[in-house]
C-alpha cells in the first residue's frame, strides 16, 4: 500500500509539473 500511495503521489505531482511546464513554455512550443 505504501508503494502504491507513493506512486500515486508522484504521478499526481508529475501531472501538475507537466501542466505547469506546458503553460510556462507555451510560447516555446509555437516555434
Amino acid at each position: 500500500p505504501v508503494q502504491i500511495s507513493q506512486f500515486d503521489e508522484l504521478q499526481t505531482a508529475w501531472k501538475h509539473q507537466c501542466a505547469a511546464d506546458i503553460k510556462g513554455n507555451s510560447s516555446s512550443f509555437r516555434i
